[in-house]
């Protein structure tokens, strides 16, 4: 292999670890998404129980309120009965006295059903709460973790990019313009190995970018050039195996 396909070589390996470590870098954020889906699910049925518990109270208040002025009523009315002179008055009266007792026991029994209900909603709530620190922990966990495998992307792509400037400085410029324009058209992949192999008795060899064949012809241009030697169907620099 001459020099200057040897330094395209190693600078396809280079930047082939460079596309890895980028598209990594990329990735690790991505991980969190699915704890923060996770915590942001839980806030939000946390927000809602807990108001749902505060509608619940504030009908248990508005409840307590109309027992405790039912009781009022009730106890003004039973001091009317002490002044009450007729039996017909007071056989009214002590209907009406009745039916607020009635109305306040069905109400207190609807306070009693809310505090319930109420007392539920909070258990609810305390359990939900538990479960937000819980993801919140987690979260805060994974989020160092990946912060740390971040910085230690960065370092190695800070090594890689160091690596790829000292072997621009040494490659051939012309080459490098053909490696440049192939890098981008093929995906991060400029340069493909020639795969040697006996079929039938015969010598075939293949592209191993585009698994096409690569003909003898080609394969001795490669032997006798310096030249770049391109696949004839996916255009790829080529070079031998072992070579």
């Amino acid at each position: 292999m001459n020099d200057k396909l040897q330094a395209l070589c190693q600078l396809q390996i280079v930047d082939t670890k460079i596309r890895n470590l980028e598209m990594e870098k990329q990735r690790l954020p991505s991980a969190l998404a699915a704890e923060q889906r996770k915590l942001s699910a839980a806030t939000a049925t946390l927000a809602e129980k807990a108001k749902e518990a505060q509608t619940a109270q504030r009908e248990v208040d508005r409840k307590d309120l109309d027992v405790r002025s039912l009781e009022v009523d009730i106890n003004k009315l039973k001091t009317q009965l002490l002044a009450i002179q007729t039996n017909r008055e007071y056989t009214a009266l002590l209907t009406e006295i009745r039916t607020k007792e009635t109305d306040k026991s069905k109400i207190e029994d609807e306070v009693f059903a809310a505090m319930s209900k109420v007392d539920e909603f909070k258990s609810e709530c305390k359990r939900l709460t538990a479960e937000v620190e819980a993801e919140k922990a987690k979260l805060d966990a994974q989020t160092r973790t990946i912060e740390g495998a971040v910085r230690e992307v960065e370092a190695k792509l800070r090594q890689e990019y160091a690596e790829r400037e000292h072997i621009l400085g040494k490659a051939d410029k012309n080459a490098l313009i053909v490696y440049e324009r192939l890098l981008k058209k093929q995906d991060g992949v400029a340069i493909a190995a020639v795969k040697e192999e006996v079929v039938d008795g015969q010598d075939r060899y293949t592209c191993l970018g585009c698994n096409m064949n690569v003909t003898s012809q080609t394969v001795n241009r490669l032997m006798s050039t310096t030249e770049l030697v391109h696949c004839h169907s996916c255009g790829r620099i080529l070079y031998l195996e072992g070579g």
